[in-house]
């Protein structure tokens, strides 16, 4: 029995539809399901964070030298006032 290509994508349809209502219900209060579902997503998951707390690092050695140099005009402010 062959069947149409009109039928087969009908089916593949269905398919994709079922998987989405399986993860649907899966996601807890209706929210997005945020388990991985293979190996890439973990490995891009992990990439992602490890960026993460790179760039709150970087944030940080950031901070640290605008405020040390504000703090030294304003030291240098004080030093001519002071003359």
């Amino acid at each position: 029995m062959k069947v149409s290509g009109e039928r087969r994508r009908a089916v593949l349809v269905e398919r994709v539809r079922d998987k989405g209502r399986m993860r649907a219900g899966d996601a807890q209060d209706g929210g997005v399901d945020e388990k991985p579902r293979s190996v890439y997503e973990v490995v891009t998951r992990q990439m992602l964070l490890e960026l993460k707390e790179d760039l709150a690092e970087v944030k940080g050695r950031v901070n640290t030298l605008l405020w040390l140099v504000l703090g030294a005009a304003v030291v240098e402010f004080i030093m001519r006032l002071v003359r």
